[in-house]
């Protein structure tokens, strides 16, 4: 089941027609008096999910973006640490810092040139892959959470959406 978020909506108007951020109407015309509060459940048009698997050293980070809208979402892909952010916390709930090699790349990012377009058709995935332990010092023995966030923009560079991952637990 995708994941659904709520919005309050004060209408001050007559009637409304509501839609996401993506240009996909997710409601009916609504006819309230004005001033009345309204709750509408609105469904995210793509999800991020994320998994995590474990040796003794590495922690290797997969997710996938998954288009549950009506329709095809076209968006743009570069670098990796770019379109992501990666949140890592240790057991203390205290931000882990990215390695040597993990802060290079973090700024390196921002001069990524290489766009590639993808399009994701209605129930496509689209996976990608990250060793994170090679990114942030995630070294000592412990219970580690990782979560991800990236922000969608349409092709025109007009219409933005955030969307979260699920928190993934791995213990070192």
């Amino acid at each position: 089941m995708p994941f659904m978020r709520y919005l309050i909506f004060v209408l001050l108007a007559q009637s409304a027609l509501i839609r996401s951020s993506m240009g996909v109407a997710v409601g009916a015309e609504v006819r309230l008096k004005p001033s009345l509060l309204l709750w509408v459940a609105v469904e995210e048009p793509l999800m991020l999910t994320a998994t995590a698997q474990t040796d003794r050293e590495n922690v290797i980070l997969s997710w996938s973006i998954k288009n549950v809208s009506d329709k095809q979402i076209v968006f743009r892909d570069t670098n990796v640490f770019l379109d992501y952010k990666f949140t890592v916390t240790d057991q203390h709930n205290r931000p882990v810092q990215p390695t040597e090699v993990g802060q290079r790349q973090l700024t390196f990012s921002y001069f990524a040139l290489h766009k590639k377009t993808i399009a994701l058709d209605v129930g496509q995935v689209y996976p990608e892959q990250l060793r994170i332990s090679q990114f942030f010092r995630m070294q000592e023995k412990g219970t580690y959470k990782i979560s991800i966030e990236r922000r969608i923009r349409s092709i025109d560079g007009g219409i933005s959406e955030l969307i979260k991952s699920n928190v993934v637990s791995v213990s070192l």
